[in-house]
């Protein structure tokens, strides 16, 4: 298989360096496993807009749909300062996807805390670099530390930032249709995890568009591979996929080896066994049996098995 790109990911400056409001940092293991991966970049908002180490905690108000980041031991309004601060940075990145500190009222991804100006809690959202880091990056995979616990969320998010990394890095030198049919053709059985109407619709358009301009050609391709990528992602949608994986293998295979593997996706169905099971054997019948094709595929092993 092609060896993977090296994503680019931003990351809140405090997973690596003591700027909280506190003056303390976040250790997190899985980023900082992450890190020696990835190339990262960093960033602490409210220090980018002149707040100190330590510092007196923001927080966000809400008036109907109108927000407001307040420091409120100073009364200082900090709306407009940290609004602009934060669209002109993330113009300037070139970014496979994000790992951005929760429930921060700059970085909060999902988990950022609203209130009224009484200080009654009115629920959660953005926060307000996250915000524009959002509308920026629409179909990219932006998260937060916490919602990376969870075996599945990890999974999709490190699958999507070395496929986009891939996009990024290898996709545009991409010179010709033989080229990008061959990027198609690894990312096939992936796209069809995410997003089947896209992966037809991704086949038939590199098949019938060889007399247009290959700029655009290239650049609806991908615009419509990172749409699959932000598709929701279903454990059926695995079962799938390794169900037509498998149909390459099963007539080469004995009647005990076909029940075998059938079980251990039954598993996998239940819950029972993590992805990685049958994933192996899969690629173990596409080594015994030396199928390129399959093993060309990014769906068996979408980000370096260290970080499994």
């Amino acid at each position: 298989m092609k060896p993977l790109a090296k994503p680019n990911v931003l990351v809140s400056a405090c997973f690596f360096e003591a700027c909280r409001y506190n003056g303390a940092y976040i250790s997190d293991d899985f980023v900082k496993s992450l890190s020696n991966f990835v190339n990262t970049v960093k960033v602490c908002p409210e220090v980018e807009i002149g707040l100190g180490i330590p510092r007196d905690p923001v927080l966000i108000q809400k008036e109907d749909d109108h927000l407001k980041l307040i420091q409120p031991s100073t009364g200082l309004d900090l709306t407009e300062k940290m609004t602009n601060f934060s669209k002109n940075f993330v113009k300037n990145l070139n970014i496979d996807g994000a790992i951005l500190k929760s429930k921060s009222p700059s970085c909060g991804v999902y988990s950022a805390k609203y209130f009224h100006e009484n200080g009654q809690s009115l629920g959660k959202g953005p926060g307000f670099f996250a915000k524009e880091l959002l509308d920026a990056f629409e179909d990219y995979p932006i998260e937060e530390e916490k919602r990376l616990l969870d075996d599945g969320i990890r999974y999709d998010f490190l699958t999507k930032i070395f496929a986009i990394a891939d996009l990024r890095e290898n996709f545009e030198h991409v010179k010709d249709y033989s080229e990008l049919i061959e990027f198609h053709t690894r990312y096939k059985f992936m796209l069809m995890y995410y997003n089947q109407n896209i992966m037809r619709f991704l086949g038939r358009f590199v098949a019938s568009h060889r007399n247009e301009d290959f700029n655009n050609v290239k650049d609806t391709y991908k615009k419509q591979f990172l749409k699959a990528l932000n598709s929701k992602r279903k454990r059926l949608n695995h079962i799938n996929v390794m169900e037509h994986i498998f149909g390459y293998f099963s007539r080469k295979l004995s009647n005990a080896e076909r029940r075998h593997f059938m079980e251990v996706l039954k598993l996998f169905k239940e819950n029972k066994v993590d992805i990685f099971v049958p994933l192996h054997m899969l690629k173990s019948f596409a080594i015994r049996f030396d199928d390129e094709y399959i093993l060309k595929q990014t769906y068996l092993e979408p980000f370096p098995k260290e970080l499994i």
